[in-house]
């Protein structure tokens, strides 16, 4: 069985789309209870490392781009 998690940063943001099958959702809980977080908080921060490394990856093909020329 998958269940699809969906997380937004912020209200009017367009939510991203988790699939996990239910093991791994469990291991994933059990993992964030271990640390001390929510699920929500663990979502939040995957959603923002997602969004850095998009950002860096967009700049380097820009200043490819302008090098190139």
């Amino acid at each position: 069985m998958t269940t699809t998690l969906h997380m937004a940063l912020r209200p009017k943001d367009t939510p991203v789309q988790f699939r996990i099958d239910a093991d791994s959702l469990q291991l994933f809980k059990d993992r964030c209870d271990y640390h001390g977080v929510t699920v929500s908080q663990a979502l939040r921060e995957a959603i923002r490392f997602m969004n850095v490394h998009h950002e860096k990856e967009m700049l380097a093909r820009s200043q490819a781009k302008k090098k190139a020329g």
